[in-house]
């Protein structure tokens, strides 16, 4: 045993080591090619943010001409603001009150002209107004406050009890200039256009305030200056790969150096776990040519041996069988001096030498059938050892040829090379050489690779015989995955039985077969 393993490390020392110097190697390539696309990335990301500038100033400009356009009509049109406009209401409606007040009394007048006249009326706060009466005409008059006739002979004049009419008249006519002021002062004829003219003015104002606003949204923390040379000072634009391309690149460059780093890690701690052993490949060779020597003399010690008794095949089980009566013979004499000491002590038994007898007999067939089992077993292990040997030799080359081939199967070709480690896959070998392990695959590719193990594990296994069960095998795989692999379980199932469940009748046309519900 410590020959093979000698033999073992001296062949593997020199094999590392090698390993070690293609690694460092492929790793310095591995870091030139990651500098360089991380370098490209960073050109990339440079040019779509220089993008994403240059797009923002064109919504900035489209933002500000809209912003220029409504200045440009707001400045076309009449200003008047609206305090302006209440300004021009409060004296309009203070008009109207004077005028409420002065139409609050009721006066009434009856004129009989004795000849035909043309007299001039004035009722309460409006203009005069002239009007024309026959002879002998009778003519009523009525006004709230004040009513006034005019003649060119005579005046008379009628007033309500309110001792304030004549104040009442004077503010009227005061604030009759002062309306007409405003209206002049703001350039229009009348209170209803006043409200127009400060409508067109309110709406374009909020025009001017709301794409202002927008145009601020748009500008944030910059300025419209400020982008504009900002976006003057941009060197010229360069052509770069599409940066999700050269993330995946920069991604896998990353994993392949850490891998790499991880294995020459592993690989020197091999070599500094030799070199703690045996100092040095020379030692190690001394130690190895050593022991072969010592074999030499105990081959020669063995064969002068006297041979195995007849029956045993082995030293071992000749050492083992050994033991074992050693152990048993130790028992079965402490056992006979405790029964020969209780005996000593006991009255004579009242059943007989025969019936004794008979006891042995079943102790004897009841030892002889635990014998039996136990050498039965034993030869089951033998079996089960050579079994191992055997199977160690190439275990899982045709595991994995299997497995490769019902992933080329579930994935339409895509995936045909698979990397394993002792008895497992460790991922796929894509068309570069390039491993993609386990952890960076997706749910559904997971899937393909653990139901190709699975049944790769089942044929290897278990022969034409047996039988499988599985638990909706198909849940994560996508429509083209899942039909494949229903084709896959469907050849397999006419070697040998499967069971599946699934909670999805799609999956169950897909398998066909026998199909029960519950």
């Amino acid at each position: 045993m410590e020959i093979d393993r000698l033999n073992e490390v001296a062949k593997d020392w020199p094999a590392v080591e090698n390993n070690i110097k293609v690694l460092e190697s492929e790793l310095i390539e591995i870091q030139k090619k990651l500098t360089a696309v991380q370098e490209e990335e960073k050109i990339a990301r440079s040019q779509q943010e220089n993008k994403d500038l240059i797009q923002k100033f064109a919504r900035v400009q489209e933002k500000k001409k809209v912003f220029d356009e409504a200045k440009e009509k707001l400045e076309s049109v009449k200003k008047l603001t609206s305090e302006e406009l209440e300004k021009i209401r409060e004296a309009h409606n203070k008009l109207d009150r004077l005028k409420a007040r002065m139409d609050a009394g009721k006066l009434a007048i009856k004129f009989e002209a004795k000849k035909g006249m043309e007299i001039s009326v004035r009722k309460d706060l409006e203009a005069p107004s002239s009007q024309t009466i026959a002879e002998n005409e009778s003519v009523q008059f009525e006004a709230g406050g004040r009513l006034r006739l005019e003649h060119t002979d005579w005046n008379i004049e009628v007033t309500s009890g309110d001792s304030n009419v004549e104040e009442v008249i004077a503010e009227y006519d005061s604030a009759v200039q002062e309306n007409a002021a405003l209206l002049q002062k703001y350039d229009v004829p009348s209170l209803k256009e006043a409200i127009t003219a400060n409508g067109i003015y309110q709406e374009h104002l909020n025009a001017v305030n709301s794409a202002k606003s927008n145009l601020k949204g748009e500008l944030g923390e910059d300025t419209y200056e400020g982008l504009e040379q900002k976006i003057k000072q941009l060197g010229p634009e360069v052509a770069t790969r599409d940066i999700a391309t050269i993330v995946e690149e920069r991604s896998s460059f990353q994993n392949s150096s850490r891998n790499h780093t991880e294995k020459l890690k592993e690989h020197k701690q091999k070599i500094a776990g030799y070199v703690s052993a045996h100092e040095s490949k020379e030692s190690l060779m001394e130690k190895l040519v050593e022991k072969m020597a010592e074999n030499k003399e105990v081959d020669k010690k063995i064969k002068k041996l006297a041979p195995l008794p007849e029956g045993i095949d082995d030293p071992d089980e000749f050492l083992q069988e050994y033991q074992k009566t050693k152990v048993n013979l130790k028992s079965k004499t402490e056992t006979r001096n405790q029964l020969r000491e209780s005996r000593a002590g006991m009255e004579k038994p009242d059943i007989s030498s025969e019936e004794l007898q008979v006891l042995l007999k079943e102790a004897e067939d009841k030892f002889q059938a635990v014998l039996r089992k136990g050498k039965a077993i034993e030869r089951v292990m033998q079996v089960t050892s050579q079994l191992s040997e055997d199977m160690d030799s190439d275990t899982f080359g045709d595991l994995r040829k299997d497995m490769e081939e019902y992933v080329s199967l579930m994935t339409s070709n895509r995936y045909n090379r698979i990397e394993m480690d002792d008895c497992l896959p460790e991922g796929f070998v894509r068309d570069d050489g390039e491993l993609l392990t386990y952890d960076l695959l997706s749910a559904g590719t997971k899937d393909v690779l653990s139901l190709a193990l699975r049944v790769s594990m089942a044929e290897h296994f278990l022969g034409d015989g047996g039988f499988m069960i599985m638990d909706d095998p198909l849940v994560d795989m996508d429509p083209e995955r899942q039909k494949n692999a229903a084709e896959l379980l469907k050849q397999v199932a006419e070697k040998k039985q499967i069971l599946v469940f699934t909670c999805h009748p799609s999956h169950g046309k897909l398998l066909e077969g026998s199909r029960q519900e519950v």
